[in-house]
């Protein structure tokens, strides 16, 4: 449960719907959406505030609305209040159905279920409705789906918290801890865990979202307890002192994040007196103080109304079930016909400069506008902006700055405010681009390029957009069914009807995007201007000797010890800058759309593929005609034989990773939307992957394939581009930066892998052999690379065996892998059996003070295959089957009893990790306030505690354990996604079992409780497999570890105990 860093909004305290007071800077509007609101009165403490409000059948046809707002201590000033023009406030909030609208002639022909515009593959049935206590609710039927969930969505956030910073996010924790229903703590999160399933919730500024899956056949008790986690909560004071270490920790865990600091220096240049200024996450320093109880049991009772509440419910049942217990649960949250409360935009004295210390070896420029907000005027198309800025293409803007050599990289991205956007453009440069003052010219030229865009005429203007609307338009109808966890489906939906007014536009469909090239030009447009703007210089240098002509960092945030400094822009910059000329940068043009789709009826069963033959190439094939999805996905490894394969080799080519990523979108860009190329570097580190996807247009398909092996495999392109250049430093950046930003647990999984993987090298020596990779020498590994490996693909989608089979080999012919005849298969570590090991070392990161323990257990391979052919070990795969159902019912008490109860920190997870179909059981903890021996010795404590629970289990209990497993392992994939998965893992793994769950269902038919109380007995204490303590002592703890079997985690001391471990 994470306090999020974006978007707010707010409710007034002490509202009627005949007197509005106004507190802060916020400006109410009238709750209700049909009456004339043009002689609306308002009372003011204090200040005075004139506006009109314009009544319109449709918001967002409403004209844009002038007020003058007269404050003491600020200046007077003069706005349009596109900020408040479309808001209707949520006491009895009705959604328009569009039914007159003329505009809904552009969806005429769109697929609708009850009057909401779905895509074209969408099956589903949706229904909204609005609840007698004015909650809104979705329900939507999937007859399919194995998996059910909700959400709700509340207008409450950080924003309404007042004087306690971390409230609202404290208040999201408190609500899963007992209810007057459901008293346990954790009830409802053992609950779905214990069905498959899981919860969590997320804190913004303005909104507060929580949600859940589970199997559907649990659905309607889980969605009970979820309920009522709204209803009369315990605020237990016992858990409350609990759970201030637990926001605390998580607190801890951001604190050295940059994203988060760099969030917080947004903060800290906006008004001091707006809510957005002050910290949001909470710790120990803000939330325990004296009548804490008092403080959350308050912000509950005030703020968590039904009217401003949004319910998403996506089930197996039909509409009107689903519809009914939507009423029945939801149907009694009380309504307090509370009023939302508008706040105007967070920052009122721009020009502005932010320099700011960084952590890493980072020199950043981030340039942010104050918009108005997108989410309102989804219909007006804001996102338009952000299309026409961030186009890259060979020669447009941002491919010409980094073509330049100016900058590494440039991101284009928008912080949603609720009332307000901001539009940040985050540009990555080297120091000397900041400290040699060339900067200017760096801003200069992004001026010129939105002079560009402001002198373009309505008609090109419009063009650009239909051509943007119809990408746009192609995406929503052909987005893969299933792409998407029902959990976040559900939470996505819930968030977007906070601000989404015409059902018909729930799913935020493009055929309602409206051009407004007045909207475009002088609201959105207009605001990208000089006198708008908040320029934040991040740099790792800012404090070095060689900081001239800067000001000093004389402030320090005391959350994130960042040191800073606020100041205005100088005047004559602004000038300068509104003055630039227009540049003559290349403007977006059309992308390519796939217009030939095969979509095919849900036929057969089974996912098991066809395999070809051709010396080094091996393509295994699966034609899709289970689901309706018009997609392929071809991807292939390349296994390079260990003759060729060293620490540079493998340097080189996660090199060649980040040149690929820098230049395909500007040379690829004509297919970038609906065609992909993605490059993971596996744990096999004599490995190259490649994953193609993209529409099932075979011309499309073919011509992008054949574009992106070219460059794939011309290394003097690679090596005289641009991008060369720019992947090489951001590579170095990476690595350089791998210490300061590491949380504690990547430290210690690094050390897992370093430990069990076949061929594992330290970022250190990784940091080291890249300053020793050439030009040259990159060339060279890339042809051994390309000659010296065994290619094996598989195709999956709307493809025919023929189109699989040419596009395997023009990747094979210009990979010019034909030299070897068979894979190179790396063995993973196997320690002793029944040898407790135990390797430690202090976090090398001074600033994380969190400690960490991870207790492995390795198990061996689930099957056991050794090659094609070879049929799973029955007995190998019955244990697994048997720790999967362990795990399913401790890894809930493990939570509940170490996080909840103990409060050992914020991370305690138990979990199953299978690497090469070789499995290992991880429980693992990262904690501030304790060392990895305690931390051993409770995990010690809690498995010998945990026989006892087994024990206590009824039978009838089991059977429903075993069964809710079987449900989960013997559904057949259900989406696109999940059936190319489950079937590339058995061939990159070179397993090929693909009929393996109809083994576990045997198993399954026999398992019984005696047999897994058994089994837990065994591993861990009559015939313990394998255990290795990982430790990772915080730099303020001693280490008090003392053992044989104690190494310091050393890379060399790893590899000499590998080389000596004789079982």
């Amino acid at each position: 449960m994470t306090a999020r860093n974006t978007r707010y909004r707010n409710v007034s305290e002490d509202s009627t719907d005949e007197d509005i007071h106004i507190e802060d800077d916020t400006i109410p509007l009238s709750s209700q959406p049909d009456e004339d609101l043009s002689n609306l009165n308002v009372n003011t403490h204090s200040k005075v505030k004139s506006y009109q409000l314009c009544k319109v059948k449709h918001r967002e046809k409403c004209a844009a609305i002038t007020f003058t707002l007269l404050t003491l201590g600020f200046a007077i000033i003069t706005m349009t209040l596109i900020y408040v023009s479309a808001f209707a406030l949520r006491h009895d909030h009705v959604l328009d159905n569009g039914g007159s609208d003329p505009d809904i002639q552009n969806c005429i022909h769109a697929h609708l279920s009850n009057g909401i515009i779905l895509p074209l593959l969408d099956k589903k049935t949706y229904l909204y409705k609005q609840l007698n206590n004015s909650l809104r609710v979705l329900v939507i039927s999937d007859p399919d789906t194995k998996v059910s969930g909700a959400s709700l969505s509340i207008l409450s956030g950080s924003f309404n918290e007042g004087p306690v910073p971390g409230l609202a996010h404290f208040c999201e924790h408190l609500l899963f801890l007992g209810n007057k229903k459901y008293q346990l703590p954790d009830a409802f999160m053992t609950y779905v865990a214990e069905h498959n399933g899981f919860t969590n919730a997320y804190t913004d500024l303005g909104i507060t979202n929580f949600y859940f899956q589970v199997e559907s056949d649990f659905f309607f008790q889980a969605l009970d307890m979820f309920s009522n986690l709204f209803i009369h909560p315990l605020f237990n004071f016992e858990y409350i002192q609990k759970e201030i270490n637990a926001v605390n920790s998580e607190y801890e865990l951001d604190k050295f994040s940059d994203e988060w600091r760099l969030f917080r220096l947004l903060q800290l240049g906006s008004n001091e007196s707006h809510p957005f200024h002050q910290f949001n996450i909470g710790n120990t320093e803000t939330l325990n103080i004296t009548n804490i109880q008092s403080y959350v049991s308050s912000y509950f009772y005030k703020y968590f109304s039904s009217n401003l509440m949004t319910v998403v419910l996506y089930g197996s049942e039909n509409i009107t079930t689903l519809s009914q217990i939507a009423e029945l649960r939801f149907g009694i949250v009380p309504n307090l016909n509370l009023f939302e409360r508008i706040y105007l935009p967070p920052y009122s004295s721009l020009p502005t400069f932010i320099l700011a210390q960084a952590l890493e070896q980072t020199n950043a420029i981030i340039l942010v506008f104050q918009l108005p907000s997108f989410t309102k005027y989804f219909n007006y198309s804001p996102n338009f902006i952000l299309y026409l800025l961030d186009f890259p293409g060979s020669i447009g803007f941002i491919s010409s700055m980094r073509q330049s050599g100016l900058v590494d990289d440039i991101h284009v991205t928008t912080q949603q405010l609720v009332s307000s956007t901001l539009l940040k453009i985050t540009i990555l440069v080297q120091s000397k681009l900041i400290f040699d003052q060339k900067w200017f010219f760096l801003v200069e030229s992004f001026f010129s390029y939105i002079q560009q865009i402001r002198q373009l005429n309505s008609n090109l203007m419009e063009e650009m957009f239909d051509s943007w609307k119809k990408v746009n338009s192609f995406k929503f109808d052909y987005e893969l069914n299933g792409s998407q966890k029902v959990s976040s489906i559900v939470s996505n939906l819930a968030r977007q009807m906070q601000f989404i007014h015409s059902t018909k536009d729930l799913l935020l469909p493009p055929c309602s995007l409206l051009f407004n090239y007045t909207f475009i030009s002088t609201t959105l447009l207009s605001q990208i201007k000089p006198s708008n703007l908040l320029i934040i210089m991040y740099s790792n240098e800012f404090n070095s000797s060689d900081n001239q002509g800067w000001r000093n960092l004389t402030m320090n945030d005391q959350y994130f010890d960042i040191d800073f400094v606020v100041y205005p822009i100088n005047s004559d910059y602004v000038s300068k800058w509104d003055s630039v000329n227009s540049s003559a940068f290349v403007l977006p043009d059309d992308n390519f759309i796939p217009s030939i789709l095969r979509v095919e009826p849900s036929l057969s069963e089974g996912f098991n593929p066809e395999l070809s033959l051709f010396g080094s190439l091996v393509i295994w094939h699966l034609y899709n005609s289970k689901f309706s999805d018009p997609y392929i996905k071809f991807s292939c490894i390349l296994d390079t034989s260990d003759k060729y394969y060293n620490l540079e080799h493998y340097t080189a080519l996660q090199l060649f990773k980040f040149i690929i990523y820098t230049i395909f979108p500007d040379e690829m860009y004509m297919y970038q939307n609906f065609y992909s190329l993605s490059i993971p570097i596996p744990n096999y580190f004599n490995r190259l992957s490649l994953n193609f996807e993209g529409y099932s247009d075979n011309i499309l398909f073919e011509s992008f394939i054949d574009k992106a092996t070219d460059i794939l495999t011309n290394s003097s392109f690679l090596t005289n581009s641009y991008a060369y250049t720019i992947a090489y430093n951001m590579y170095s950046n990476t690595l350089a930066n791998y210490f300061k930003q590491s949380t504690a647990v990547d430290l210690v999984i690094d050390n897992f892998k370093l430990l069990f993987f076949p061929t594992a090298y330290k970022i250190v020596d990784i940091y080291e052999s890249l300053q020793n990779i050439t030009k040259d020498k990159f060339i060279h590994y890339l042809y051994e690379t390309n000659t010296n490996s065994f290619l094996t693909c598989f195709s999956f989608g709307n493809v025919d065996k023929s189109l699989s089979l040419r596009t395997g080999n023009k990747i094979q012919q210009e990979f010019g892998s034909d030299l070897m005849i068979s894979p190179v298969i790396q063995q993973l570590t196997h320690l002793c059996q029944g040898v407790n090991y135990t390797f430690s070392r202090n976090n090398s990161n001074s600033q994380d003070l969190n400690s960490v323990i991870d207790v492995v257990y390795q198990f061996g391979s689930i099957c056991g295959v050794k090659k094609l052919g070879d049929s799973c070990n029955t007995t190998q795969l019955q244990s697994y089957v048997l720790l999967k159902l362990l795990v399913s019912i401790m890894s809930t008490h493990f939570f509940s009893i170490l996080r909840t109860e103990e409060q050992l920190g914020y991370l305690v997870q138990n979990f199953i990790w299978t690497e090469s179909d070789e499995i290992f059981l991880h429980f693992l903890i990262e904690s501030p306030y304790n060392s990895p021996d305690y931390l051993e010795e409770r995990i010690d404590h809690f498995l010998l505690n945990f026989s006892k629970t087994l024990g206590s289990i009824p039978l009838d209990n089991w059977d429903d354990i075993i069964s809710a497993y079987n449900q989960t392992i013997l559904v057949e994939p259900n989406s696109f996604d999940t059936a190319f998965e489950s079937v590339w893992s058995e061939i990159s793994t070179r397993q090929y079992q693909f009929s393996r769950n109809s083994q576990i269902k045997d198993i399954l038919n026999t398992i019984t409780a005696t047999e897994i109380i058994s089994y837990f007995h065994m591993i861990f204490f009559d015939a313990p497999v394998p255990r290795v303590n990982f430790k990772l002592f915080a730099h303020h703890l001693h280490q008090t570890t003392q053992s044989i079997n104690t190494h310091d985690l050393d890379y060399d001391t790893i590899n000499i105990f590998k080389q000596n471990l004789n079982c």
